[in-house]
């Protein structure tokens, strides 16, 4: 088990970061899900703790790296800042991004997935 790193607010307790991760689930509709690490333990995240907020998009079996990992009062875990990890690096979404707006003068202001456009 990691050594706690620092207390939070309630009686919280950081007990890693940068933690590598896989999803577990995720429930695109409603914005939760959890991650399972390499011990076997699992944690609960929500989307919205999430570098792309209310975009980030994910799928079980998919790469993650949690930013911080808490252990609560009530024993559970709770993973915050949950970011995909793919082949083109930390926090790169895996669904293909196209320019949703775009002047050529300019380089593209917004890029999403073609499933939201």
């Amino acid at each position: 088990a990691a050594a706690a790193v620092a207390a939070g607010q309630g009686g919280t307790v950081r007990i890693g970061t940068n933690v590598p991760a896989t999803i577990l689930s995720f429930n695109n509709e409603r914005g939760w899900g959890f991650v399972k690490f390499s011990n076997g333990e699992d944690a609960f995240f929500i989307r919205d703790e999430c570098n792309e907020g209310r975009a980030f998009q994910c799928q079980a079996g998919d790469n993650a790296i949690v930013a911080s990992l808490e252990l609560r009062p009530d024993g559970k875990q709770r993973a915050r800042g949950v970011r995909l990890v793919t082949k083109g690096g930390v926090g790169a979404q895996k669904r293909p991004q196209v320019a949703v707006a775009f002047n050529p003068a300019k380089r593209p202001r917004f890029l999403g997935s073609p499933a939201l456009v």
